[in-house]
C-alpha cells in the first residue's frame, strides 16, 4: 500500500469515525427512548382497561368484553386479551370470543397488580390483574410493539449519512493536498539524511524549494557541501541535526535513544519518545500520523522512519495546526460563517427531524421566521460592515433569549428562523412577541436601532417541510404589509 493511500485512509478515518460513533449513540438513544414511551403508554392502557373490565368479567359478559377491547385502536397495540381467574382465554382482539382455551399466566402476577416482560422481536407483553376489592376476577394482557423506534433510528442514520458523505468529499480534497505537501519533501529529507549518514556528501541532485521543506533540503545540501573534504565530528553531526526544522530521533537496535535533535527535545515528552519507539522501532514507515503528548499539550505528528545499519532514524513534522483546521472545517459545515448560528442546510435537517418527532409523539411544533425591517437602508446608510455587525448583534440577542432545545438558524441574508419543539401556536406567539420587543428596545453596532417583523405558524397534519416554512414566510410578509415591527400568525 502506497504512502499516499495510507495517509488518505488515515485522514478519512479521523474525519468519519467520530461522526459514525455519534450516529450510533444517537440511534441507540432514540431506540431506548421510544421503547420507554411505548412501554409507559402500554402500562397506562393496561391499568385503565383492567378497571373498566371489572363488572364485565364479574358477570362473565364476554360480548361486552369483546366489544370493549375491540374499541382500542392504537398503532403500537397488536393484541389485547382477557383471561378468567381459572386461566382460560375469554376474548382477544386477534381471536374474538374464545371459550375454554387455556393460556399460561406468569406466576409473579399473583403478587403484583401489573407486570410486563419483553419478547422478541420488538415486543412487550403487559399483564394486569382484574379484581374487585380483594377478589381476583381475571387477568388482562396487552401486547405492544416498538418497531416505530427502529424506523426512527433508521431515519436519523439516513439523514446523517448524507452529511457525512459531503464531509468525506471535503476530506478527500484536503487529503490530496496534504499528501502532496508532506510525503514528497519528507522523503527527500530522509534520503538526504541517509546519504549524509553514509558519508555521501554529494547532494546536488536533490531539489529544494521556497517552502520550509525546500529550505530544509537546501540547508542539508549546503551543509553537505561544506563538509566535503573534512572529518565529520560528532559535535558537527549534532549541529547538523539541530539545524533541521523537523524532529529527529535515532534509536539503536535495543530501542535506546542514540541521538535526538533540539527540535525533538522541545516538542515531545519522554513518554512520547517511548510511543515513537513502540510504533517504528526496526521499521521503515512513511507518512504515519501519530497523536502524542508534548510539554505544550496534545500534538499530532506526521513521521517517517528508516533503518540505517542497526539504527532506526525517525523524522517528524508537527501537523497539529492541520488537524485543528480539519475540526474547523467540520464545524463550518454546520454553522453560518457570519453569525455563528446554524446555517440553512443544518436548519432543513433539523426541521425534518423535529417534524417527524412531533408527529411520532403527537407533540406540537411551531416555527418562527423573522427578518430585519429596512435592512437595505442600514446597509446603504452605514455600509455593509456595519450591517454585518447588526446581524451578529441580533443573532447573539436572540440566542441568549431562547431555550437550549430551540433551533436558531440564519436562512437568508437578513432572514432568520427558530424551530420551537413542544410549543403550540400561542406559546410561539408569546416567544415571537418577546423577541420583537427585545429587538425594538436594543441598539446594535454602536447605537443603531432597528425593528423586525415576525411570522409564526404551527405544524399541521398534512404539512411538508416546504409548506410549513412557506406558511411562516407568508405570515412574515403579511406582518411587513401591516406596517412592520409586528407578529403575525398563520
Amino acid at each position: 500500500m502506497s504512502v499516499r493511500l495510507k495517509l488518505f485512509l488515515l485522514i478519512m478515518c479521523v474525519l468519519l469515525i467520530p461522526g459514525f460513533i455519534n450516529l450510533y449513540i444517537q440511534s441507540s438513544y432514540i431506540l431506548k427512548r421510544e421503547k420507554e414511551i411505548a412501554l409507559r403508554e402500554g402500562l397506562l392502557l393496561a391499568e385503565n382497561l383492567s378497571k373498566l373490565l371489572e363488572d364485565f368479567v364479574y358477570y362473565l359478559d364476554v360480548d361486552m368484553i369483546e366489544e370493549l377491547i375491540d374499541k382500542v385502536d392504537l398503532p403500537f397495540v397488536e393484541d389485547i386479551g382477557v383471561i378468567s381467574s381459572e386461566g382460560y382465554l375469554m376474548a382477544s382482539q386477534r381471536e374474538g370470543k374464545v371459550i375454554f382455551k387455556e393460556v399460561d399466566i406468569p406466576e409473579d402476577l399473583q403478587n403484583h397488580k401489573i407486570l410486563y416482560k419483553e419478547e422478541e422481536p420488538h415486543h412487550y407483553v403487559i399483564y394486569a390483574t382484574v379484581s374487585m376489592g380483594a377478589t381476583t376476577l381475571g387477568y388482562l394482557y396487552v401486547r405492544i410493539s416498538y418497531k416505530h423506534a427502529i424506523e426512527s433510528a433508521r431515519m436519523l442514520i439516513s439523514s446523517t449519512l448524507r452529511l457525512y458523505f459531503l464531509l468525506s468529499l471535503l476530506g478527500f480534497l484536503l487529503t490530496l493536498g496534504v499528501v502532496r505537501w508532506f510525503t514528497g519533501p519528507l522523503d527527500q529529507i530522509m534520503k538526504a539524511l541517509e546519504r549524509v549518514g553514509r558519508g555521501d556528501l554529494d547532494l546536488e541532485d536533490l531539489r529544494g524549494g521556497e517552502d520550509e521543506f525546500g529550505k530544509v533540503i537546501e540547508g542539508v545540501k549546503k551543509t553537505a557541501q561544506k563538509l566535503k573534504g573534512t572529518i565529520v565530528t560528532r559535535d558537527y553531526y549534532l549541529q547538523v541535526l539541530d539545524s533541521l526544522p523537523v524532529g529527529v530521533v535515532i534509536f539503536d537496535r535495543s530501542g535506546n535513544v542514540k541521538d535526538m535533535n533540539t527540535f525533538a527535545r522541545q516538542e515531545i515528552s519522554e513518554k512520547s519518545v517511548n510511543r515513537l519507539k513502540e510504533e517504528v522501532l526496526g521499521k521503515e514507515v512513511k507518512g504515519l500520523k501519530l497523536a502524542v503528548e508534548s510539554p505544550k499539550g496534545p500534538l499530532y505528528l506526521l513521521l517517517s522512519s528508516k533503518v540505517v545499519s542497526s539504527d532506526t532514524v525517525v523524522t517528524f513534522q508537527d501537523i497539529t495546526q492541520l488537524v485543528e483546521y480539519e475540526n474547523i472545517l467540520r464545524e463550518m459545515a454546520q454553522r453560518d460563517f457570519l453569525t455563528g448560528i446554524y446555517n440553512r442546510r443544518s436548519f432543513e435537517d433539523f426541521l425534518h427531524f423535529h417534524m417527524e418527532r412531533a408527529r411520532r409523539l403527537s407533540k406540537p411544533l411551531s416555527l418562527i421566521v423573522f427578518d430585519v425591517d429596512h435592512f437595505k437602508k442600514i446597509n446603504d446608510t452605514y455600509g455593509h460592515l456595519v450591517g454585518d455587525r447588526v446581524l451578529k448583534g441580533i443573532a447573539q440577542l436572540v440566542s441568549e433569549s431562547i431555550r437550549d432545545s430551540d433551533i436558531f438558524a440564519r436562512i437568508g441574508g437578513e432572514e432568520f428562523a427558530i424551530i420551537l419543539p413542544d410549543t403550540d401556536e400561542e406559546g410561539a406567539k408569546l416567544v415571537a412577541e418577546k423577541l420583537r420587543s427585545l429587538v425594538e428596545r436594543s441598539s446594535f453596532a454602536d447605537g443603531i436601532r432597528c425593528t423586525a417583523s415576525f411570522g409564526v405558524t404551527t405544524l399541521r397534519e398534512k404539512d411538508t417541510s416546504e409548506s410549513f416554512l412557506e406558511r411562516a414566510d407568508k405570515a412574515l410578509y403579511k406582518a411587513k404589509r401591516l406596517g412592520r415591527n409586528k407578529v403575525v400568525s398563520a
